[in-house]
């Protein structure tokens, strides 16, 4: 190991190092097992140069060292400017970052008094080249990246070009032992008939999913790398649209773009001088006129079914309109989604989609926005002021707060004490004459020590001072509501976005009247007021009190129920089914309905009319996907909490 001067600690025996071990992809520790070995060659590295005691940290990770955005050099910054370790060790900077911004690192470590040393770069930071050993290291690591990828790339265009580079092979195909080109391949004849059914069922409009389950009737094998041996509609697409069917290999379709900020590689459509082909006409199953009706068919309905956006525009989850990505299925605990049964502004729960969920009951989204929008508010306008019980509780708890504050100040005034008594010993040493570094490097510990407890304490005093808890009043609350809602609409995103504040989560269960019908949707969450407050102390201490649970129908009740209360009071005044029928523009046979749905209630002691529906089992033409055979029910655990 190349050492510009020997190990030693900056206080005591032991030595203190910080180890980073870096793997590139899990395939690569499984084969050589790359880590152990790394750690074993740091060890015995530091072993041979320094006698003492030695205490080791490991940051390992499995990631690409191109990547710049990674936690672990965060946390390796973080450890270094503790100022705990006397040295950082790797085998090469590689194994920290491949880029040349890997010499911010090792200036981080110098500034920081902790030493860097790169084994077979040959880099010690005490060496005063250090900078220009750093940067050229760096960018020797990130250039033969670039380079081993364009030599990999240039071979297999020349196997390609030769006939050779076969990729994963697909079902509809005899694959011989070992094969090295096209030529030892042959397609399965029996396979084109399937082939063939698959594409006429898909072009008079049968879902994916339809086709994909007669596949499976017809026990047709997926293929040798499919993850799964039963057919779905997206592995069957994938399948049916590959041009070898037709006979046409197709090479780099798709191509990787390194984005410099973060490290990381997206992959995108490749420009059309890179794209290559070669024709195996004795593999083709169908014409490539068909394949090319088959593609435009898949395209155009995608086109029909998608959000209907121009081109380039994007459309981001985050920016949906709410309640998007924030409504939750009560039975099986997953999102809802837009374009219930073929609704756009309707919202399903995507395991019913996915066939592990019964709760096929969809609702419209902005019937959920106005109506919890109107509860918000109208929960807000009638919030009353907290009783004196309540308030002197909340007070205690504010004045606990600041004490704990006032006790944080106490603790840090004396610990700026201490490291300043300790600081002014330091220097006093230095005017006597004694010197050495290690003198000079505590004193510069101990100062950046004092400068980051002055801050913390400055805060804290600003804390003290300008934001003392003071409990807010039920119209200091209004006030802020109406403030923050202003006069913006329903479907605003900005007032999507104060939603999410207020209430975390959305989950909706299905419900039922006692006594049968539709089975519709009930929304139940959790609503904070105290994130309405700007102090975020101020916010933890009132985050109970102001905490609602709330419901809200998602449904319009039917008319024995809408009048059922009505019929119920006229009655109990002695007036008749007849007179209530006139009073209320209703048939005699509604007010009818209306009693017998009261009746009911009271013969299961009932207050509300809707029953939970826990299982699918209820009559209800809605709820068929459990008879579905890819049906297959899987709750999350936290399926139903709010």
């Amino acid at each position: 190991m190349f050492l510009h001067e020997p190990l030693k600690p900056r206080r005591g025996r032991i030595l203190h190092c910080l180890a980073v071990i870096r793997v590139s992809s899990k395939k690569q520790e499984e084969k050589s097992k790359s880590r152990q070995t790394q750690e074993n060659l740091l060890r015995r590295a530091v072993a041979q140069s320094y006698k003492g005691p030695v205490d080791w940290t490991f940051i390992s990770t499995c990631a690409s060292g191109e990547h710049l955005d990674r936690d672990e050099i965060t946390e390796l910054i973080l450890n270094v400017k503790t100022g705990q370790f006397d040295l950082v060790i790797t085998e090469d900077l590689g194994r920290i970052m491949r880029s040349v911004e890997v010499r911010t690192i090792c200036g981080i470590c110098v500034d920081f008094l902790t030493r860097l040393i790169a084994i077979n770069d040959n880099l010690d930071t005490t060496d005063p080249n250090w900078p220009d050993h750093a940067l050229f290291a760096g960018w020797q690591h990130e250039k033969h990246n670039e380079t081993l990828s364009r030599r990999i790339k240039e071979r297999k265009r020349e196997k390609f070009l030769a006939g050779a580079d076969l990729p994963r092979f697909i079902a509809g195909y005899v694959i011989p032992k070992n094969p090295k080109t096209d030529d030892d391949l042959k397609k399965d004849d029996d396979a084109t008939t399937f082939i063939e059914g698959a594409i006429n069922r898909t072009l008079i409009g049968m879902p994916d999913t339809i086709v994909a389950d007669w596949l499976n009737e017809q026990e047709f094998p997926t293929g040798p790398y499919c993850d799964s041996d039963k057919w779905n509609g997206k592995s069957y697409q994938r399948w049916i649209t590959n041009p070898l069917l037709a006979g046409l290999r197709v090479k780099n379709k798709r191509h990787t773009v390194k984005n410099y900020e973060s490290g990381h590689r997206k992959s995108k459509n490749a420009p059309r001088e890179l794209r290559m082909e070669r024709k195996v006409p004795h593999l083709a199953h169908i014409s490539m006129s068909l394949h090319k009706t088959l593609v435009g068919y898949f395209s155009k309905r995608s086109a029909k079914d998608g959000r209907g956006r121009p081109e380039g525009t994007g459309y981001s989850r985050t920016n949906a309109p709410w309640p998007s990505n924030h409504v939750y299925c009560g039975i099986c605990g997953r999102l809802y989604y837009r374009g219930g049964h073929g609704r756009t502004e309707f919202m399903m729960c995507s395991g019913c989609r996915e066939y592990v969920c019964w709760n096929g009951i969809t609702f419209d989204g902005r019937v959920m926005n106005a109506r919890i929008s109107n509860l918000v508010f109208t929960e807000i306008e009638s919030l009353a002021d907290f009783d004196p019980a309540m308030l002197q509780l909340l007070k205690e708890e504010a004045s606990n707060t600041d004490n704990d504050l006032n006790r944080k100040k106490r603790a840090l005034e004396s610990e700026i004490k201490t490291i300043r008594r300790q600081a002014e010993n330091a220097e006093q040493a230095i005017l006597d004459g004694y010197s050495g570094r290690s003198l000079i490097e505590t004193l510069q510990v101990l100062e950046d020590q004092l400068a980051d407890k002055v801050v913390e304490h400055e805060e804290l005093e600003g804390e003290s001072q300008e934001k003392s808890l003071v409990l807010p009043s039920a119209e200091k609350i209004k006030q802020l509501a109406r403030e923050s809602f202003g006069n913006l609409a329903a479907d605003d995103p900005e007032m999507g976005h104060l939603m999410r504040l207020l209430i975390p989560k959305i989950v909706v269960f299905p419900v039922q009247l006692c006594e049968g019908g539709r089975v519709v949707l009930r929304a139940k969450f959790r609503m904070f007021l105290s994130d309405l407050l700007p102090d975020k102390r101020l916010q933890a201490s009132m985050r109970q009190p102001l905490e609602r649970i709330l419901t809200v129908d998602l449904f319009d009740p039917p008319q024995r129920e809408k009048y059922r209360k009505l019929v119920i009071a006229g009655r109990a005044t002695g007036m008749t089914e007849k007179m209530i029928a006139a009073k209320y523009g209703l048939t005699i046979t509604a007010v009818q309905r209306a009693s017998a749905l009261q009746r009911k209630m009271n013969q299961l002691g009932l207050s509300d009319p809707y029953l939970p529906v826990t299982d699918p089992s209820v009559n209800n033409t809605k709820l068929r996907r459990q008879w579905h055979k890819r049906y297959d029910f899987k709750p999350k655990p936290d399926a139903g909490e709010i």
